[in-house]
Protein backbone atom coordinates (compact mmCIF):
# COMPACT_ATOMS: atom_id res chain seq x y z
CA UNK A 1 0.00 0.00 0.00
CA UNK A 2 1.38 3.37 -0.97
CA UNK A 3 1.52 5.80 1.95
CA UNK A 4 1.71 9.21 0.35
CA UNK A 5 -0.16 12.44 0.03
CA UNK A 6 -0.17 15.02 -2.70
CA UNK A 7 1.61 18.17 -1.53
CA UNK A 8 -0.81 20.72 -0.17
CA UNK A 9 -0.12 24.39 -0.52
CA UNK A 10 0.48 26.31 2.68
CA UNK A 11 -2.79 27.74 3.89
CA UNK A 12 -1.05 30.46 5.87
CA UNK A 13 -3.43 29.67 8.68
CA UNK A 14 -3.27 31.90 11.64
CA UNK A 15 -2.23 31.52 15.23
CA UNK A 16 -4.85 32.56 17.73
CA UNK A 17 -4.66 34.65 20.85
CA UNK A 18 -7.08 35.66 23.56
CA UNK A 19 -7.63 39.09 25.00
CA UNK A 20 -9.92 39.82 27.90
CA UNK A 21 -12.19 42.80 27.32
CA UNK A 22 -10.99 45.85 29.22
CA UNK A 23 -12.79 48.64 27.34
CA UNK A 24 -10.06 49.35 24.78
CA UNK A 25 -9.46 48.04 21.30
CA UNK A 26 -6.74 45.64 20.24
CA UNK A 27 -5.49 48.28 17.79
CA UNK A 28 -4.97 50.88 20.49
CA UNK A 29 -3.46 48.22 22.74
CA UNK A 30 -0.77 47.56 20.14
CA UNK A 31 0.11 51.23 20.00
CA UNK A 32 -0.02 51.46 23.76
CA UNK A 33 2.77 48.99 24.36
CA UNK A 34 4.75 49.83 21.22
CA UNK A 35 4.70 46.21 20.10
CA UNK A 36 2.82 45.30 16.96
CA UNK A 37 1.77 41.70 16.42
CA UNK A 38 2.77 40.17 13.06
CA UNK A 39 -0.52 40.91 11.32
CA UNK A 40 1.12 40.73 7.90
CA UNK A 41 -2.15 40.08 6.10
CA UNK A 42 -3.43 43.47 7.29
CA UNK A 43 -0.23 45.41 6.58
CA UNK A 44 -1.77 47.80 4.08
CA UNK A 45 -4.97 48.65 5.98
CA UNK A 46 -3.93 48.46 9.63
CA UNK A 47 -3.96 51.78 11.48
CA UNK A 48 -3.65 51.95 15.29
CA UNK A 49 -6.49 53.80 16.96
CA UNK A 50 -5.85 56.94 18.98
CA UNK A 51 -5.91 55.82 22.60
CA UNK A 52 -6.06 57.34 26.05
CA UNK A 53 -3.40 57.14 28.74
CA UNK A 54 -3.87 54.90 31.74
CA UNK A 55 -4.52 51.32 32.76
CA UNK A 56 -2.31 48.29 32.90
CA UNK A 57 -1.79 45.09 30.92
CA UNK A 58 -1.01 41.77 32.61
CA UNK A 59 0.87 39.19 30.55
CA UNK A 60 2.69 35.96 31.36
CA UNK A 61 6.24 34.80 30.72
CA UNK A 62 7.52 31.26 31.23
CA UNK A 63 10.63 32.04 33.28
CA UNK A 64 12.52 34.74 35.15
CA UNK A 65 14.80 37.07 33.22
CA UNK A 66 18.48 36.24 33.71
CA UNK A 67 19.56 39.89 33.77
CA UNK A 68 18.38 43.38 32.88
CA UNK A 69 21.50 43.98 30.79
CA UNK A 70 20.64 43.71 27.06
CA UNK A 71 24.26 43.27 25.99
CA UNK A 72 24.53 40.08 28.04
CA UNK A 73 21.03 38.80 27.21
CA UNK A 74 20.82 35.46 25.41
CA UNK A 75 17.31 34.17 26.11
CA UNK A 76 13.82 35.44 25.36
CA UNK A 77 12.85 35.53 29.03
CA UNK A 78 15.35 38.39 29.29
CA UNK A 79 14.92 40.08 25.92
CA UNK A 80 11.12 40.29 26.27
CA UNK A 81 11.83 42.67 29.17
CA UNK A 82 14.95 44.50 27.97
CA UNK A 83 13.31 45.10 24.58
CA UNK A 84 10.89 47.45 26.34
CA UNK A 85 13.59 49.25 28.34
CA UNK A 86 16.14 49.88 25.58
CA UNK A 87 16.12 50.80 21.89
CA UNK A 88 18.30 50.66 18.80
CA UNK A 89 18.96 53.07 15.95
CA UNK A 90 16.42 51.25 13.79
CA UNK A 91 13.48 48.95 14.40
CA UNK A 92 11.54 46.41 12.34
CA UNK A 93 7.89 47.23 11.77
CA UNK A 94 5.94 44.33 13.25
CA UNK A 95 3.30 44.49 10.51
CA UNK A 96 5.19 45.26 7.30
CA UNK A 97 8.61 43.90 8.46
CA UNK A 98 10.16 47.08 6.98
CA UNK A 99 13.17 48.69 8.69
CA UNK A 100 12.15 52.03 10.19
CA UNK A 101 13.93 54.92 11.94
CA UNK A 102 14.06 54.69 15.72
CA UNK A 103 16.78 56.43 17.77
CA UNK A 104 18.21 57.39 14.39
CA UNK A 105 15.82 59.64 12.47
CA UNK A 106 17.60 59.20 9.14
CA UNK A 107 20.70 57.75 7.48
CA UNK A 108 22.60 57.65 4.22
CA UNK A 109 25.17 55.34 2.64
CA UNK A 110 27.98 56.23 0.26
CA UNK A 111 28.38 54.82 -3.26
CA UNK A 112 30.63 52.00 -2.05
CA UNK A 113 27.87 50.66 0.20
CA UNK A 114 30.37 50.51 3.07
CA UNK A 115 30.09 53.86 4.85
CA UNK A 116 26.82 54.52 6.65
CA UNK A 117 26.05 57.75 8.50
CA UNK A 118 23.20 57.82 11.02
CA UNK A 119 21.61 61.07 12.16
CA UNK A 120 20.21 60.70 15.66
CA UNK A 121 17.07 62.14 17.18
CA UNK A 122 17.83 65.16 19.36
CA UNK A 123 14.79 64.81 21.63
CA UNK A 124 15.67 61.49 23.29
CA UNK A 125 16.35 61.36 27.03
CA UNK A 126 17.59 58.54 29.24
CA UNK A 127 15.39 57.60 32.19
CA UNK A 128 17.48 59.90 34.43
CA UNK A 129 16.88 62.90 32.14
CA UNK A 130 20.34 62.98 30.55
CA UNK A 131 20.34 63.53 26.76
CA UNK A 132 21.06 60.67 24.38
CA UNK A 133 23.89 61.35 21.91
CA UNK A 134 26.43 59.87 19.51
CA UNK A 135 28.74 59.20 22.47
CA UNK A 136 26.32 56.51 23.68
CA UNK A 137 26.30 54.76 20.31
CA UNK A 138 30.09 54.77 19.95
CA UNK A 139 30.46 53.57 23.55
CA UNK A 140 28.00 50.70 23.04
CA UNK A 141 29.86 49.34 20.03
CA UNK A 142 33.50 50.11 20.79
CA UNK A 143 33.55 49.59 24.56
CA UNK A 144 30.85 46.95 25.03
CA UNK A 145 30.09 44.89 21.93
CA UNK A 146 33.70 44.75 20.68
CA UNK A 147 35.16 44.33 24.17
CA UNK A 148 36.67 40.81 24.34
CA UNK A 149 36.14 40.74 28.12
CA UNK A 150 32.38 41.11 27.70
CA UNK A 151 30.59 37.95 26.49
CA UNK A 152 27.87 38.83 24.00
CA UNK A 153 26.33 37.41 20.85
CA UNK A 154 26.09 40.82 19.15
CA UNK A 155 29.84 40.76 18.46
CA UNK A 156 29.36 37.89 16.00
CA UNK A 157 26.68 39.83 14.14
CA UNK A 158 28.84 42.92 13.78
CA UNK A 159 31.99 41.09 12.70
CA UNK A 160 32.41 40.11 9.05
CA UNK A 161 35.14 37.63 8.10
CA UNK A 162 36.93 38.42 11.34
CA UNK A 163 36.83 42.20 10.84
CA UNK A 164 34.90 44.57 13.11
CA UNK A 165 33.00 47.63 11.95
CA UNK A 166 34.70 50.99 12.44
CA UNK A 167 32.35 53.11 14.57
CA UNK A 168 33.09 56.79 15.08
CA UNK A 169 31.38 59.98 16.14
CA UNK A 170 30.80 62.41 13.27
CA UNK A 171 29.22 65.08 15.47
CA UNK A 172 27.08 65.23 18.62
CA UNK A 173 24.11 63.63 16.88
CA UNK A 174 25.72 61.73 14.00
CA UNK A 175 27.55 58.40 13.94
CA UNK A 176 29.52 56.88 11.08
CA UNK A 177 29.88 53.13 10.53
CA UNK A 178 32.49 51.85 8.09
CA UNK A 179 31.99 48.20 7.12
CA UNK A 180 34.80 45.92 5.88
CA UNK A 181 32.41 44.36 3.36
CA UNK A 182 28.87 44.97 2.14
CA UNK A 183 26.44 43.46 4.62
CA UNK A 184 22.81 43.06 3.52
CA UNK A 185 21.22 42.81 7.02
CA UNK A 186 23.15 45.82 8.34
CA UNK A 187 20.19 48.17 8.76
CA UNK A 188 18.10 45.50 10.44
CA UNK A 189 21.02 44.76 12.77
CA UNK A 190 21.04 48.40 13.86
CA UNK A 191 18.11 47.53 16.12
CA UNK A 192 20.86 46.58 18.58
CA UNK A 193 20.09 48.23 21.94
CA UNK A 194 22.14 51.30 22.82
CA UNK A 195 23.31 51.74 26.43
CA UNK A 196 24.21 54.92 28.38
CA UNK A 197 27.87 55.84 28.47
CA UNK A 198 27.49 58.14 31.49
CA UNK A 199 26.16 55.25 33.59
CA UNK A 200 28.28 52.32 32.44
CA UNK A 201 31.68 53.66 31.35
CA UNK A 202 33.06 53.52 34.89
CA UNK A 203 31.86 49.93 35.34
CA UNK A 204 33.66 48.91 32.14
CA UNK A 205 36.91 50.56 33.28
CA UNK A 206 36.67 48.84 36.67
CA UNK A 207 35.86 45.44 35.13
CA UNK A 208 32.37 45.34 36.66
CA UNK A 209 30.19 45.52 33.56
CA UNK A 210 29.49 41.78 33.42
CA UNK A 211 27.71 42.01 36.76
CA UNK A 212 25.97 45.31 36.03
CA UNK A 213 22.17 45.36 36.03
CA UNK A 214 21.85 41.83 37.33
CA UNK A 215 18.69 40.57 39.00
CA UNK A 216 19.85 42.07 42.29
CA UNK A 217 20.03 45.58 40.84
CA UNK A 218 17.73 48.27 42.17
CA UNK A 219 15.13 49.16 39.50
CA UNK A 220 16.25 52.81 39.41
CA UNK A 221 19.77 51.69 38.45
CA UNK A 222 18.58 50.31 35.09
CA UNK A 223 18.67 53.29 32.71
CA UNK A 224 17.34 53.07 29.15
CA UNK A 225 15.40 55.13 26.61
CA UNK A 226 12.52 52.71 25.97
CA UNK A 227 8.76 53.18 26.44
CA UNK A 228 8.81 51.50 29.85
CA UNK A 229 11.13 51.45 32.84
CA UNK A 230 11.64 48.78 35.49
CA UNK A 231 9.98 49.45 38.86
CA UNK A 232 9.77 46.00 40.49
CA UNK A 233 11.09 42.46 40.15
CA UNK A 234 10.03 39.63 42.45
CA UNK A 235 11.90 36.40 41.73
CA UNK A 236 9.60 33.64 40.54
CA UNK A 237 6.59 35.96 40.72
CA UNK A 238 6.55 38.98 38.43
CA UNK A 239 8.29 41.84 36.63
CA UNK A 240 6.57 45.23 36.72
CA UNK A 241 7.28 47.98 34.20
CA UNK A 242 5.98 51.54 34.34
CA UNK A 243 5.37 54.09 31.61
CA UNK A 244 8.41 56.23 30.80
CA UNK A 245 7.18 59.85 31.07
CA UNK A 246 10.19 61.07 29.06
CA UNK A 247 9.58 58.78 26.09
CA UNK A 248 10.02 60.56 22.77
CA UNK A 249 7.53 58.72 20.54
CA UNK A 250 4.05 60.18 19.92
CA UNK A 251 0.95 58.94 18.16
CA UNK A 252 -0.32 60.61 15.00
CA UNK A 253 -2.42 63.02 17.08
CA UNK A 254 0.64 64.20 18.99
CA UNK A 255 -0.11 62.34 22.22
CA UNK A 256 2.85 60.93 24.14
CA UNK A 257 3.26 57.16 24.08
CA UNK A 258 2.93 54.63 25.54
CA UNK A 259 -0.71 54.83 26.60
CA UNK A 260 -0.42 52.13 29.25
CA UNK A 261 0.65 53.16 32.73
CA UNK A 262 1.92 49.71 33.71
CA UNK A 263 2.94 46.47 32.06
CA UNK A 264 3.07 43.42 34.35
CA UNK A 265 4.66 40.08 33.45
CA UNK A 266 3.59 37.24 35.72
CA UNK A 267 6.14 34.41 35.77
CA UNK A 268 4.11 31.30 34.94
CA UNK A 269 6.21 28.27 34.03
CA UNK A 270 3.34 26.08 32.81
CA UNK A 271 1.13 27.04 29.88
CA UNK A 272 -1.69 25.06 31.49
CA UNK A 273 -1.35 27.29 34.55
CA UNK A 274 -1.29 30.38 32.33
CA UNK A 275 -4.56 29.26 30.74
CA UNK A 276 -6.16 28.83 34.15
CA UNK A 277 -4.97 32.28 35.20
CA UNK A 278 -6.48 33.76 32.06
CA UNK A 279 -9.79 32.01 32.66
CA UNK A 280 -9.79 33.32 36.24
CA UNK A 281 -9.15 36.89 35.06
CA UNK A 282 -5.56 37.18 36.30
CA UNK A 283 -4.13 37.58 32.78
CA UNK A 284 -5.28 39.95 30.03
CA UNK A 285 -3.76 37.97 27.18
CA UNK A 286 -3.10 34.34 26.39
CA UNK A 287 -1.55 32.78 23.26
CA UNK A 288 -3.59 29.71 22.38
CA UNK A 289 -2.21 26.30 21.57
CA UNK A 290 -4.04 24.40 18.88
CA UNK A 291 -5.56 22.12 21.50
CA UNK A 292 -7.00 25.12 23.36
CA UNK A 293 -8.94 26.51 20.40
CA UNK A 294 -12.01 24.19 20.40
CA UNK A 295 -12.21 24.56 24.17
CA UNK A 296 -12.13 28.35 24.28
CA UNK A 297 -13.57 29.64 21.01
CA UNK A 298 -17.18 28.69 21.85
CA UNK A 299 -16.93 30.40 25.24
CA UNK A 300 -15.93 33.91 24.11
CA UNK A 301 -19.16 35.69 25.03
CA UNK A 302 -19.73 33.93 28.33
CA UNK A 303 -16.07 34.20 29.34
CA UNK A 304 -15.74 37.89 28.53
CA UNK A 305 -12.83 37.44 26.12
CA UNK A 306 -12.19 37.44 22.39
CA UNK A 307 -10.15 35.11 20.21
CA UNK A 308 -8.05 36.96 17.63
CA UNK A 309 -6.38 35.43 14.60
CA UNK A 310 -2.99 37.13 14.53
CA UNK A 311 -1.39 35.65 11.43
CA UNK A 312 1.41 33.07 11.17
CA UNK A 313 3.83 33.17 14.09
CA UNK A 314 7.58 33.67 13.67
CA UNK A 315 8.31 30.56 15.71
CA UNK A 316 9.00 27.21 14.04
CA UNK A 317 8.95 23.61 15.23
CA UNK A 318 11.67 21.63 13.50
CA UNK A 319 13.85 18.53 13.60
CA UNK A 320 17.62 18.88 13.32
CA UNK A 321 20.45 16.33 13.13
CA UNK A 322 23.73 16.88 14.96
CA UNK A 323 26.56 16.63 12.40
CA UNK A 324 29.33 17.84 14.71
CA UNK A 325 32.44 15.77 13.91
CA UNK A 326 34.40 17.14 16.86
CA UNK A 327 35.36 15.53 20.16
CA UNK A 328 34.98 16.59 23.77
CA UNK A 329 38.23 18.22 24.89
CA UNK A 330 38.15 16.55 28.29
CA UNK A 331 36.99 13.01 27.57
CA UNK A 332 38.15 12.72 23.97
CA UNK A 333 34.81 11.17 23.07
CA UNK A 334 33.06 12.24 19.87
CA UNK A 335 30.08 14.52 20.32
CA UNK A 336 28.06 12.22 18.06
CA UNK A 337 28.38 8.42 18.02
CA UNK A 338 30.15 7.52 14.72
CA UNK A 339 27.34 5.29 13.44
CA UNK A 340 24.74 7.99 13.95
CA UNK A 341 27.06 10.61 12.52
CA UNK A 342 27.33 8.66 9.27
CA UNK A 343 23.53 8.62 9.00
CA UNK A 344 23.05 12.24 9.93
CA UNK A 345 25.71 13.38 7.44
CA UNK A 346 24.03 11.54 4.55
CA UNK A 347 21.74 13.83 2.56
CA UNK A 348 19.59 10.90 1.41
CA UNK A 349 18.97 9.88 5.03
CA UNK A 350 17.82 13.41 5.88
CA UNK A 351 15.61 13.54 2.79
CA UNK A 352 14.06 10.19 3.76
CA UNK A 353 13.21 11.48 7.23
CA UNK A 354 11.65 14.58 5.66
CA UNK A 355 9.36 12.35 3.58
CA UNK A 356 8.28 10.56 6.79
CA UNK A 357 6.85 13.68 8.41
CA UNK A 358 3.14 14.16 7.79
CA UNK A 359 2.98 17.94 8.20
CA UNK A 360 -0.62 18.23 7.08
CA UNK A 361 -1.85 15.79 9.71
CA UNK A 362 0.18 17.56 12.39
CA UNK A 363 -1.37 20.85 11.31
CA UNK A 364 -4.93 19.53 11.15
CA UNK A 365 -4.99 17.17 14.13
CA UNK A 366 -2.42 18.40 16.64
CA UNK A 367 -2.86 22.11 15.91
CA UNK A 368 -6.57 22.00 15.03
CA UNK A 369 -5.84 23.63 11.69
CA UNK A 370 -4.12 26.62 13.31
CA UNK A 371 -0.78 26.18 11.61
CA UNK A 372 1.05 26.34 8.31
CA UNK A 373 3.18 23.51 6.91
CA UNK A 374 6.64 24.98 6.47
CA UNK A 375 9.52 23.91 4.24
CA UNK A 376 12.34 26.11 5.49
CA UNK A 377 13.48 27.90 8.64
CA UNK A 378 11.50 30.98 7.65
CA UNK A 379 7.85 31.43 8.60
CA UNK A 380 5.37 33.01 6.14
CA UNK A 381 5.27 35.96 8.56
CA UNK A 382 8.91 36.78 7.74
CA UNK A 383 7.89 38.93 4.79
CA UNK A 384 10.34 39.11 1.91
CA UNK A 385 12.66 36.68 3.73
CA UNK A 386 10.10 33.92 3.19
CA UNK A 387 10.47 31.93 -0.02
CA UNK A 388 7.31 29.91 -0.84
CA UNK A 389 9.16 28.09 -3.64
CA UNK A 390 11.58 26.17 -1.40
CA UNK A 391 11.53 22.47 -2.34
CA UNK A 392 8.84 20.53 -0.48
CA UNK A 393 9.40 16.99 0.74
CA UNK A 394 5.86 15.68 0.74
CA UNK A 395 4.71 12.90 3.04
CA UNK A 396 5.56 9.72 1.11
CA UNK A 397 6.77 6.61 2.93
CA UNK A 398 7.60 4.78 -0.31
CA UNK A 399 9.98 7.56 -1.35
CA UNK A 400 11.45 7.51 2.15
CA UNK A 401 12.08 3.76 1.97
CA UNK A 402 13.72 4.07 -1.46
CA UNK A 403 16.04 6.82 -0.24
CA UNK A 404 17.01 4.82 2.85
CA UNK A 405 18.05 1.91 0.64
CA UNK A 406 20.40 4.26 -1.23
CA UNK A 407 21.76 5.88 1.94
Amino acid sequence: MKHSRKPRKSKNREIASLRRDRGFSFASLAAAIIILCPLSSFAESYQPEIGACGGQLVLSTTSDPKSFNPILAKETSTTVITGLLFEGLTRTNGITTDVEPNLAQSWEVDKSGLVWTFHLREDVRWFDGRPFSADDVVFTFNKLIYNPRIPNSARDIFTIEGEAFKVEKADKFSVRFTLPFKFAPFLRGMSQEILPRHILEKKVLEGEFNSAWGLDASPEEVIGTGPFKLIKYLSGQKVVLQRNPLYWRKDRAGNSLPYLEKLIFLIVQSQDTALLKFQEGELDYYALRGTDYPLLKPGEKQGGFRVYEAGPAFGTNFLIFNQNRGKDENSGRPYVQPGKLSWFSDKKFRQAVAHCIDKDSITDIVMNGLGSPQNSAMSPSAGFFYNPDVKEYEYDLDKAAALLKKA
